[in-house]
Protein backbone atom coordinates (compact mmCIF):
# COMPACT_ATOMS: atom_id res chain seq x y z
CA UNK A 1 0.00 0.00 0.00
CA UNK A 2 2.78 2.44 0.92
CA UNK A 3 4.59 1.74 -2.36
CA UNK A 4 1.43 2.44 -4.37
CA UNK A 5 0.99 5.80 -2.67
CA UNK A 6 4.67 6.77 -3.03
CA UNK A 7 4.72 5.94 -6.74
CA UNK A 8 1.55 7.92 -7.43
CA UNK A 9 2.92 10.86 -5.42
CA UNK A 10 6.16 10.91 -7.43
CA UNK A 11 4.93 13.46 -10.04
CA UNK A 12 3.57 15.67 -7.25
CA UNK A 13 6.89 15.60 -5.37
CA UNK A 14 8.76 16.23 -8.62
CA UNK A 15 6.56 19.24 -9.31
CA UNK A 16 7.53 20.86 -5.98
CA UNK A 17 11.21 20.07 -6.59
CA UNK A 18 11.00 21.89 -9.93
CA UNK A 19 9.26 24.88 -8.30
CA UNK A 20 11.97 25.04 -5.65
CA UNK A 21 14.77 24.88 -8.24
CA UNK A 22 13.01 27.53 -10.33
CA UNK A 23 13.21 29.97 -7.43
CA UNK A 24 16.93 29.31 -6.86
CA UNK A 25 18.03 29.63 -10.49
CA UNK A 26 18.30 32.71 -12.68
CA UNK A 27 15.57 33.85 -15.03
CA UNK A 28 17.18 31.81 -17.80
CA UNK A 29 15.81 28.23 -17.65
CA UNK A 30 18.47 25.55 -17.16
CA UNK A 31 18.70 22.27 -19.02
CA UNK A 32 18.23 20.46 -15.69
CA UNK A 33 14.86 22.10 -15.06
CA UNK A 34 13.81 21.45 -18.65
CA UNK A 35 14.63 17.73 -18.29
CA UNK A 36 12.83 17.55 -14.94
CA UNK A 37 9.73 19.12 -16.47
CA UNK A 38 9.88 16.58 -19.31
CA UNK A 39 10.13 13.74 -16.79
CA UNK A 40 7.18 15.23 -14.89
CA UNK A 41 4.99 15.29 -18.00
CA UNK A 42 5.91 11.77 -19.11
CA UNK A 43 5.59 10.22 -15.64
CA UNK A 44 2.23 11.91 -15.09
CA UNK A 45 0.90 10.55 -18.39
CA UNK A 46 2.14 7.03 -17.67
CA UNK A 47 0.95 6.86 -14.06
CA UNK A 48 -2.31 8.78 -14.03
CA UNK A 49 -3.75 7.96 -17.45
CA UNK A 50 -2.70 4.33 -17.08
CA UNK A 51 -4.32 4.15 -13.64
CA UNK A 52 -7.67 5.87 -14.21
CA UNK A 53 -9.43 2.64 -13.21
CA UNK A 54 -7.27 2.33 -10.08
CA UNK A 55 -7.94 5.95 -9.07
CA UNK A 56 -11.68 5.35 -9.49
CA UNK A 57 -11.71 2.01 -7.61
CA UNK A 58 -8.39 1.25 -5.85
CA UNK A 59 -9.76 -1.62 -3.73
CA UNK A 60 -11.12 -5.00 -4.75
CA UNK A 61 -14.58 -5.93 -3.52
CA UNK A 62 -15.15 -8.09 -0.48
CA UNK A 63 -16.30 -11.49 -1.73
CA UNK A 64 -18.51 -14.16 -0.18
CA UNK A 65 -18.37 -17.54 -1.92
CA UNK A 66 -19.89 -20.93 -1.07
CA UNK A 67 -18.46 -24.37 -1.78
CA UNK A 68 -20.82 -27.28 -2.48
CA UNK A 69 -20.71 -31.00 -3.15
CA UNK A 70 -21.47 -31.23 -6.88
CA UNK A 71 -23.57 -34.39 -6.44
CA UNK A 72 -25.59 -33.70 -3.27
CA UNK A 73 -25.53 -29.88 -3.55
CA UNK A 74 -24.79 -29.75 0.19
CA UNK A 75 -22.33 -27.14 1.51
CA UNK A 76 -18.81 -28.34 2.34
CA UNK A 77 -17.40 -27.12 5.64
CA UNK A 78 -13.67 -26.89 6.48
CA UNK A 79 -12.60 -26.85 2.81
CA UNK A 80 -9.13 -25.36 2.32
CA UNK A 81 -9.08 -22.19 0.22
CA UNK A 82 -6.08 -20.44 -1.27
CA UNK A 83 -7.05 -17.06 -2.69
CA UNK A 84 -4.49 -15.13 -4.74
CA UNK A 85 -4.60 -11.64 -6.27
CA UNK A 86 -2.79 -11.73 -9.61
CA UNK A 87 -0.41 -9.27 -11.26
CA UNK A 88 0.53 -9.46 -14.93
CA UNK A 89 3.98 -8.44 -16.16
CA UNK A 90 5.93 -8.54 -19.43
CA UNK A 91 5.51 -7.04 -22.87
CA UNK A 92 2.61 -6.95 -25.28
CA UNK A 93 4.24 -9.89 -27.04
CA UNK A 94 4.31 -12.12 -23.98
CA UNK A 95 2.64 -11.59 -20.60
CA UNK A 96 3.03 -13.67 -17.45
CA UNK A 97 0.55 -13.61 -14.61
CA UNK A 98 1.40 -14.57 -11.03
CA UNK A 99 0.20 -13.91 -7.49
CA UNK A 100 1.38 -10.75 -5.74
CA UNK A 101 -0.49 -11.67 -2.56
CA UNK A 102 -2.15 -14.86 -1.31
CA UNK A 103 -4.21 -15.78 1.74
CA UNK A 104 -5.45 -19.08 3.12
CA UNK A 105 -9.04 -19.50 4.29
CA UNK A 106 -11.46 -22.21 5.41
CA UNK A 107 -15.15 -22.59 4.68
CA UNK A 108 -17.49 -22.29 7.66
CA UNK A 109 -20.31 -24.64 8.65
CA UNK A 110 -22.40 -23.22 5.79
CA UNK A 111 -19.66 -23.90 3.24
CA UNK A 112 -18.93 -20.19 2.90
CA UNK A 113 -15.68 -18.25 2.91
CA UNK A 114 -15.15 -14.49 2.88
CA UNK A 115 -12.37 -12.76 0.97
CA UNK A 116 -11.48 -9.34 2.42
CA UNK A 117 -11.15 -6.22 0.30
CA UNK A 118 -7.59 -5.67 -0.95
CA UNK A 119 -5.75 -2.62 -2.28
CA UNK A 120 -4.94 -3.26 -5.95
CA UNK A 121 -1.39 -2.71 -7.20
CA UNK A 122 -0.98 0.18 -9.62
CA UNK A 123 -0.36 -0.41 -13.32
CA UNK A 124 2.77 0.50 -15.25
CA UNK A 125 2.94 1.17 -18.99
CA UNK A 126 6.17 2.26 -20.65
CA UNK A 127 8.21 1.97 -23.83
CA UNK A 128 8.70 -0.55 -25.37
CA UNK A 129 5.30 -1.72 -24.15
CA UNK A 130 6.48 -2.92 -20.73
CA UNK A 131 3.37 -3.75 -18.78
CA UNK A 132 2.55 -4.39 -15.16
CA UNK A 133 -1.09 -4.54 -14.15
CA UNK A 134 -3.63 -6.16 -11.86
CA UNK A 135 -5.10 -9.13 -13.72
CA UNK A 136 -7.71 -10.77 -11.50
CA UNK A 137 -7.92 -13.51 -8.89
CA UNK A 138 -7.02 -17.17 -8.60
CA UNK A 139 -9.10 -19.43 -6.34
CA UNK A 140 -7.84 -22.89 -5.37
CA UNK A 141 -9.98 -25.22 -3.26
CA UNK A 142 -8.88 -28.46 -1.57
CA UNK A 143 -11.05 -30.87 0.36
CA UNK A 144 -10.44 -34.46 1.44
CA UNK A 145 -12.11 -36.99 -0.90
CA UNK A 146 -12.82 -34.37 -3.58
CA UNK A 147 -11.08 -33.29 -6.77
CA UNK A 148 -9.28 -30.02 -6.23
CA UNK A 149 -10.52 -26.87 -7.93
CA UNK A 150 -8.56 -23.97 -9.43
CA UNK A 151 -9.96 -21.14 -11.51
CA UNK A 152 -9.06 -17.55 -12.38
CA UNK A 153 -11.61 -14.74 -12.22
CA UNK A 154 -11.91 -11.04 -12.85
CA UNK A 155 -13.79 -9.75 -9.82
CA UNK A 156 -16.93 -11.89 -10.27
CA UNK A 157 -16.73 -15.25 -8.53
CA UNK A 158 -19.62 -17.70 -8.53
CA UNK A 159 -20.27 -20.51 -6.06
CA UNK A 160 -17.94 -23.50 -6.39
CA UNK A 161 -18.96 -27.15 -6.82
CA UNK A 162 -16.46 -29.93 -6.07
CA UNK A 163 -16.64 -33.36 -7.67
CA UNK A 164 -16.17 -36.26 -5.25
CA UNK A 165 -13.48 -38.89 -5.83
CA UNK A 166 -14.99 -42.16 -7.01
CA UNK A 167 -12.19 -44.71 -6.65
CA UNK A 168 -8.92 -45.62 -4.95
CA UNK A 169 -7.05 -44.55 -8.08
CA UNK A 170 -8.80 -41.15 -7.98
CA UNK A 171 -7.69 -40.70 -4.37
CA UNK A 172 -4.02 -41.28 -5.17
CA UNK A 173 -4.06 -39.27 -8.40
CA UNK A 174 -5.60 -36.33 -6.57
CA UNK A 175 -2.91 -36.31 -3.90
CA UNK A 176 -0.19 -36.59 -6.54
CA UNK A 177 -1.56 -33.67 -8.54
CA UNK A 178 -1.77 -31.39 -5.49
CA UNK A 179 1.68 -32.29 -4.15
CA UNK A 180 3.25 -32.19 -7.60
CA UNK A 181 2.19 -29.95 -10.48
CA UNK A 182 0.03 -27.60 -8.43
CA UNK A 183 3.00 -26.40 -6.42
CA UNK A 184 5.91 -26.49 -8.87
CA UNK A 185 7.93 -28.78 -6.61
CA UNK A 186 10.41 -29.53 -9.39
CA UNK A 187 12.11 -26.16 -8.86
CA UNK A 188 14.20 -26.57 -5.73
CA UNK A 189 15.05 -22.89 -5.73
CA UNK A 190 11.41 -22.08 -4.93
CA UNK A 191 11.89 -23.37 -1.35
CA UNK A 192 8.14 -23.86 -1.02
CA UNK A 193 7.44 -20.19 -1.67
CA UNK A 194 4.23 -21.25 -3.44
CA UNK A 195 3.02 -23.42 -0.56
CA UNK A 196 1.62 -22.38 2.79
CA UNK A 197 1.92 -24.35 6.03
CA UNK A 198 -1.83 -24.93 5.80
CA UNK A 199 -1.48 -26.61 2.39
CA UNK A 200 1.43 -28.78 3.51
CA UNK A 201 -0.61 -29.88 6.55
CA UNK A 202 -3.54 -30.71 4.26
CA UNK A 203 -1.29 -32.91 2.09
CA UNK A 204 0.22 -34.65 5.11
CA UNK A 205 -3.24 -35.31 6.59
CA UNK A 206 -4.48 -36.70 3.27
CA UNK A 207 -1.39 -38.91 2.99
CA UNK A 208 -2.00 -40.24 6.51
CA UNK A 209 -5.67 -40.90 5.65
CA UNK A 210 -4.70 -42.90 2.56
CA UNK A 211 -2.19 -44.90 4.62
CA UNK A 212 -5.03 -45.88 6.94
CA UNK A 213 -7.60 -46.64 4.22
CA UNK A 214 -5.29 -48.29 1.66
CA UNK A 215 -2.24 -49.51 3.62
CA UNK A 216 -1.10 -52.04 0.99
CA UNK A 217 -1.98 -50.18 -2.19
CA UNK A 218 0.65 -50.43 -4.96
CA UNK A 219 -0.28 -46.85 -5.91
CA UNK A 220 1.58 -45.57 -2.85
CA UNK A 221 4.97 -45.76 -4.54
CA UNK A 222 4.29 -42.91 -7.00
CA UNK A 223 2.65 -40.81 -4.29
CA UNK A 224 5.62 -41.18 -1.94
CA UNK A 225 7.98 -40.17 -4.76
CA UNK A 226 5.98 -36.99 -5.34
CA UNK A 227 5.97 -36.26 -1.60
CA UNK A 228 9.76 -36.72 -1.55
CA UNK A 229 10.05 -34.21 -4.40
CA UNK A 230 7.86 -31.79 -2.49
CA UNK A 231 9.94 -32.05 0.69
CA UNK A 232 13.14 -31.69 -1.32
CA UNK A 233 11.75 -28.46 -2.76
CA UNK A 234 11.01 -27.34 0.80
CA UNK A 235 14.50 -28.44 1.88
CA UNK A 236 12.92 -30.50 4.67
CA UNK A 237 15.55 -33.21 5.06
CA UNK A 238 13.83 -34.90 8.01
CA UNK A 239 10.60 -35.36 6.05
CA UNK A 240 12.55 -36.62 3.02
CA UNK A 241 14.25 -39.25 5.18
CA UNK A 242 10.91 -40.33 6.69
CA UNK A 243 9.38 -40.73 3.23
CA UNK A 244 12.41 -42.66 1.96
CA UNK A 245 12.08 -45.04 4.93
CA UNK A 246 8.40 -45.51 4.06
CA UNK A 247 9.08 -46.36 0.43
CA UNK A 248 11.83 -48.85 1.39
CA UNK A 249 9.50 -50.51 3.90
CA UNK A 250 6.52 -50.68 1.53
CA UNK A 251 8.37 -51.44 -1.72
CA UNK A 252 11.72 -53.07 -0.83
CA UNK A 253 12.22 -54.35 -4.37
CA UNK A 254 11.26 -51.13 -6.09
CA UNK A 255 13.75 -49.25 -8.25
CA UNK A 256 13.80 -46.22 -5.95
CA UNK A 257 14.16 -48.37 -2.82
CA UNK A 258 17.18 -50.16 -4.32
CA UNK A 259 18.75 -46.80 -5.13
CA UNK A 260 18.23 -45.63 -1.54
CA UNK A 261 19.71 -48.81 -0.06
CA UNK A 262 22.68 -48.58 -2.43
CA UNK A 263 23.33 -45.00 -1.30
CA UNK A 264 23.05 -45.94 2.38
CA UNK A 265 25.38 -48.95 2.03
CA UNK A 266 27.91 -46.90 0.08
CA UNK A 267 27.99 -44.13 2.70
CA UNK A 268 28.42 -46.71 5.48
CA UNK A 269 31.65 -48.05 3.98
Amino acid sequence: MELNILVLLFPVLLYFVIKLLDKKTSTKPSITIFMLKLILIVSSLILYIGNIGWLYRPFTKQLKVKVYDADTKKPLSCAHIRFSWLYETGTAGGLQSGPYKSINLRTDSNGEFTVPSQLKPISFYAIPLIIGRYSGELVSVFQHKYWSFAETYDGKISDIYLESLKSEEDEFNMLKSIAGASHNVSAKSSKCKDMSDDEITFLEDDFARLETEYPNSPLFEDVILVMISMYNACENKTAVTDMENKIVAKFPNGKYSRAIMYRINRSAR
